[in-house]
């Protein structure tokens, strides 16, 4: 299971994370696990996840991939 919460953390250190997270996404260090999806086929993609059976994040997209 993978999981995150900054509800312990200080004003200061959340600005601090969210800063240091901005910083890698800027420099192409974070990836994101993610499957883009057709729109047409939104049904199958809510099937898989809600079975827990999707590769990542499912992105919708109007345009087939």
């Amino acid at each position: 299971m993978l999981g995150y919460t900054n509800n312990e953390l200080t004003g200061e250190q959340r600005a601090t994370a969210i800063g240091r997270i901005a910083e890698l996404a800027t420099l192409g260090r974070l990836g994101v696990a993610r499957e883009v999806v057709p729109l047409d086929e939104i049904a199958s993609a809510w099937h898989r996840q809600s079975t827990g059976t999707a590769s990542g994040r499912l992105v919708m997209t109007p345009h087939p991939v």
